[in-house]
C-alpha cells in the first residue's frame, strides 16, 4: 500500500480509538500561544503599520522600540500575515 508497518499501525491504531476523523485531528499543527507577542505589543505594531502602510518589517520593528515596544522584524512579519496584512511593495505588485 506504500506505507510502511509503522505508519499503518498508526493509523490502526487511531481509527480503533475514534474514527476517521481521529487521523485528521491528530495530524494537524495545533497554534502555540506561548510564541506570540502581547496583545498591547500586536495592537501597537498594527496600528504602525496602517499608519505607515510603506514602511517594511525593519523600521516598523525600529519605530515602536523608540516607545519601549520590542518586538523583532521577524516577529512584526508574524503580526502581520497574522492579521491578512502584507507589506506596501507586495500590495502595489498585485495591482
Amino acid at each position: 500500500m506504500g506505507l510502511s508497518l509503522d505508519t499503518f499501525s498508526r493509523y490502526q491504531n487511531s481509527v480503533a480509538e475514534g474514527s476517521v476523523e481521529a487521523l485528521f485531528d491528530s495530524n494537524r499543527r495545533k497554534p502555540n500561544p506561548k510564541n506570540r507577542v502581547e496583545e498591547a505589543t500586536e495592537t501597537a505594531v498594527l496600528a504602525y503599520a496602517i499608519k505607515q502602510p510603506a514602511h517594511g518589517q525593519v523600521r516598523t520593528s525600529n519605530e515602536p522600540r523608540q516607545r519601549g515596544i520590542l518586538v523583532s522584524p521577524s516577529g512584526v512579519r508574524s503580526i502581520w500575515l497574522r492579521n491578512d496584512l502584507a507589506s506596501f511593495t507586495s500590495s502595489a505588485r498585485l495591482l
